[in-house]
């Protein structure tokens, strides 16, 4: 879906690179896909990175970090924790969610993420609207950025040694 919203940016003009960190059994249907619609050129498929600081890297290259499960498919996104929003989060990135992962609604109330239908046209104006408002780009990313901090790890140890009854 990502892929096919790209493709309405491009129909509309609308510039853009996009960075796809993964490897599975799609991966050559989607690189065909990007071909098909002439925007192979502006999609970089990395394939499996292992170094995590190379993902890092990555997301920290980007402005937007998209996050479209299908809505209609019952999958374990619908009651996991997917990393994948916290690395976004982490990369102080602004979020365009579908409404499958639990979290996704806790996101968009804190200003971190835009929930979006599963529909190529959605997806796209919402990469549109957060790219051409860099007002609300920045408050978006700040928000990520706040957000992420309930994370860290001396938040989360610090809490679970106060529930023990040890002194963080």
């Amino acid at each position: 879906m990502l892929l096919d919203a790209l493709a309405v940016l491009a129909k509309r003009h609308q510039p853009f690179t996009a960075e796809i960190i993964g490897r599975g059994p799609l991966l050559e249907e989607l690189q065909a896909k990007a071909r098909e619609a002439g925007i192979a050129d502006r999609v970089r498929f990395h394939g499996y990175v292992e170094d995590p600081h190379a993902v890092d890297r990555i997301l920290a290259s980007g402005a937007v970090g998209v996050a479209a499960y299908d809505t209609e498919i019952e999958s374990f996104t619908r009651w996991a924790d997917p990393a994948k929003l916290k690395s976004y989060l982490a990369a102080g990135l602004p979020i365009i969610v579908t409404d499958v992962p639990p979290n996704a609604s806790m996101l968009a109330e804190a200003n971190a993420a835009v929930i979006v239908p599963f529909r190529a046209d959605a997806i796209a104006d919402a990469i549109e609207q957060l790219m051409s408002d860099g007002e609300m780009w920045k408050r978006r990313r700040q928000a990520s950025l706040d957000v992420v901090k309930q994370f860290d790890w001396t938040n989360i140890l610090g809490g679970a040694l106060e529930t023990a009854g040890f002194q963080a």
